[in-house]
């Protein structure tokens, strides 16, 4: 049997008014709402009272997961809606946290998921970088560097820096508007990040070198270092992080057929 554990909402959200709505959004996940995106996460839109609302499932935790994010820890769900509102609080942009829901029963945390805005005149900056019709990316990577920096002088270590989790809106004045999204790995400094904690965080963007080295170098004005030092600091990371990757894909595959071994021989039955 599945407990639904205590709700954590946004008091200052007029998109849904009383706990009962969010919990009935959560409820219909599986039967309604637009697909945005599937696969281990699930994430769908739903248009409630004029206004576009993003609900994110997070994929079942395996057993040990599972114990902690109900013991020991706070569940993906749980953090994704702190680090936004802890984002907000000191000027960056996310999409307005909504709430979270979790679902337990003793052994721990079953499904959760986590609500919030959703945004509709907003690109990944994945798509900017990889588009060939974008003419404008030299001046994204301006700005987008300048965020970054902001982030990394107020002590805000964003873990999953990738470019599919970093949203950009173009505003009037030609200027673009940075949000981050999927925020359940952040950490919090009370000081402004190190020179490497600055570097292994840039290093998640890309592999091109040409778009690495405008980054060395509109990074090297703000921080006043020397511009190969910090290249070559971003692709020792860089590599790290491929390794990382490999390893870990690697190891799913190498799960995924040990799992195939214990599975029972579908029998057709005429």
């Amino acid at each position: 049997m599945l407990l639904s554990r205590p709700m954590g909402l946004n008091p200052k959200t007029k998109i849904m008014q009383t706990e009962v709505g969010i919990k009935h959004l959560i409820e219909m996940f599986p039967y309604e709402g637009t697909l945005i995106q599937a696969g281990r996460n699930s994430i769908k839109k739903f248009d409630i009272n004029g206004k576009s609302i993003s609900v994110k499932s997070f994929k079942k935790p395996h057993f040990i997961n599972s114990f902690a994010y109900k013991y020991i820890r706070k569940s993906k769900a749980r953090r994704s809606f702190e680090n936004a509102e802890k984002l907000l609080s000191l000027g960056i942009n996310t999409p307005k946290p909504i709430g979270y829901q979790e679902f337990s029963n003793i052994l721990g945390i079953r499904r959760s998921y986590y609500a919030c805005e959703h945004l509709t005149s907003t690109v990944t900056l994945r798509e900017v970088l990889s588009s060939s019709e974008c003419s404008n990316k030299e001046e994204v990577l301006q700005q987008y560097t300048a965020f970054m920096f902001e982030l990394h002088q107020k002590g805000i270590e964003f873990i999953d820096s990738t470019p599919g989790n970093i949203l950009l809106e173009k505003m009037p004045n030609g200027n673009y508007k940075f949000y981050l999204v999927d925020l359940n790995r952040m950490n919090f400094h009370d000081n402004p990040l190190s020179f490497f904690d600055r570097m292994k965080n840039l290093s998640k963007l890309t592999e091109e070198t040409p778009i690495m080295h405008q980054i060395e170098k509109i990074y090297a004005k703000y921080y006043k270092q020397d511009t190969a030092y910090i290249y070559q600091t971003i692709l020792y990371y860089r590599s790290r992080y491929n390794v990382r990757i490999f390893h870990k894909q690697f190891f799913k595959y190498q799960l995924s057929e040990f799992k195939k071994l214990f599975r029972k021989p579908h029998l057709c039955q005429k």
